[in-house]
């Protein structure tokens, strides 16, 4: 009987553990923020891994991602808009606390998709969409070289 108990509180500490380090959405100012791509992106997707969520942007001349398994599936163009759908605080044991973000992409063939951008996160590739480390969802600055604010309709 004890050997239960045993394992039952050691399975209950471990699931409190595994819920710390799942991501949390955040709540941010920035959240419909729409950006118009300067560069065109690679589209991968794959399984969700580690802190990169199931679809991924990167520059257009990488050939792999890291360790992933992600494929590329197809690229966006320069002009094409996507929008801040989520923020997420995200957790890794070597690394800290550290901010994902992902956007919905607006234009094209991959328009409604979800997929997060590099920012300053373990396993993310380079160039990051985000230009410093934070943790305020709230000052999130985007790489002025990769993204711009979309421009107004008349």
């Amino acid at each position: 009987m004890i050997d239960r108990r045993v394992g039952l509180w050691m399975g209950i500490a471990v699931l409190g553990l595994c819920a710390g380090c799942a991501a949390k959405p955040q709540h941010s100012a920035l959240l419909g923020d729409c950006k118009e791509l300067l560069v065109p992106q690679l589209v991968w997707e794959g399984r969700e891994e580690a802190s990169v969520g199931p679809a991924l942007l990167t520059e257009i001349d990488r050939d792999r991602v890291f360790w992933s398994r992600k494929k590329a599936v197809g690229s966006i163009d320069a002009g094409t808009r996507v929008s801040v759908a989520r923020v997420l605080k995200d957790w890794n044991g070597s690394y800290g606390h550290f901010l994902r973000v992902q956007v919905e992409i607006l234009d094209g063939p991959f328009s409604g998709q979800i997929a997060e951008v590099p920012s300053i996160a373990p396993y993310h590739p380079s160039p990051s969409w985000i230009v410093e480390h934070t943790l305020d969802p709230n000052a999130l600055q985007f790489n002025p070289e990769i993204v711009k604010p979309c421009e107004e309709l008349p």
